[in-house]
């Protein structure tokens, strides 16, 4: 996929609003031909129109207009001031029109695999239905990848539930959750309202790559609780570990979303303490101002966010 052109984060203009005012009347008395015509097109009287050009004219030190006759006909450089302003006054009146009339704007949206699959195909369907004009690609990277893809401008946005630190990019919250121990559905602790880490002393445990952070947090849990699962087999896709438990390999400690969102067919799910705590953020580009259609797809995931809440909710 091609390289994300970077757009400039701000223009040289110093913002002198009150220069937009004097074109705006330059090109009125142009139009008009006339002061009292110019006056009626600006909303103001016809004694301010004179003085606002003699205002013009005396501060540029140029004469934009003869007086011939009644009528006030244009310099060359008047005519120069009105032939820029066009362009100027079509794109501020293009920007007045409704976001739905804009022309098509592009949209790369990053996911690790299991985020992808299990939560960004619902919720992209969803948002490209609601905003035809925006072209959307949804591509999938790594979860240790994506950081740096956003920094590096291969997508506008992106969405992770990992532990990571990366100066360039900045993330924004989207949903908090804890930790839940999954169970096959005839274990002999799937009764149990919660499960905590002393209830988990030799059982068959299904546990996650040491590379990933939430390996590390559940080994100083098992010290502290003087607990000592009994490991079977290690993975470090999440989705592939639901699998393994699924199959009666063992039970297994997991971030609720967005696993929660797939089948549930042959598990039971449980509060698990102590609690861990996971966020999952989106991500954007540090460098440079988030894109307007990377806006509009982030306010329309959050607005969807109580329903996705519901749909990992654990109930007993």
């Amino acid at each position: 996929m091609p390289k994300i052109k970077p757009s400039k984060r701000y223009s040289s203009w110093n913002g002198n609003w009150s220069f937009l005012r004097d074109l705006e009347v330059i090109c009125a008395v142009i139009v008009e031909r006339k002061t009292t015509g110019a006056a009626q097109r600006l909303g103001i009287s016809q004694p301010a129109v004179s003085r606002a050009i003699a205002k013009i004219e005396t501060r540029l030190g140029r004469t934009l207009f003869h007086r011939e006759a009644g009528r006030l006909v244009p310099t060359a450089d008047a005519l120069s001031f009105y032939e820029r302003s066009c362009h100027i006054f079509d794109a501020l009146e293009e920007l007045e029109r409704p976001a739905s009339n804009e022309v098509s704007q592009r949209l790369v949206v990053l996911s690790p695999p299991t985020l992808s699959h299990l939560f960004l195909g619902r919720e992209v369907a969803a948002f490209v239905n609601e905003h035809p004009e925006i072209t959307l690609s949804l591509d999938i990277v790594t979860l240790q990848e994506l950081p740096s893809a956003i920094s590096e401008g291969r997508g506008h946005v992106g969405i992770i539930d990992g532990d990571f630190l990366h100066s360039g990019v900045v993330v924004e919250p989207f949903l908090d959750t804890t930790a839940v121990c999954l169970l096959p559905e005839a274990h002999a602790l799937s009764t149990k309202r919660k499960i905590t880490a002393a209830d988990l002393d030799g059982v068959a445990f299904v546990g996650i790559n040491r590379r990933h952070s939430l390996s590390s947090k559940l080994d100083k849990i098992f010290n502290e609780a003087r607990t000592t699962p009994r490991y079977v087999i290690e993975t470090d896709a999440a989705m592939l570990a639901v699998d393994f438990v699924r199959e009666g390999l063992g039970v297994t400690v997991l971030n609720p979303f967005p696993l929660l969102l797939g089948e549930r067919t042959g598990l039971v799910a449980r509060p698990f303490e102590p609690k861990i705590p996971f966020r999952a953020n989106f991500v954007v580009p540090a460098n440079e101002p988030t894109s307007a259609p990377a806006r509009k797809f982030i306010d329309f995931v959050k607005t969807r966010r109580a329903r996705t809440v519901a749909r990992i909710a654990v109930t007993v």
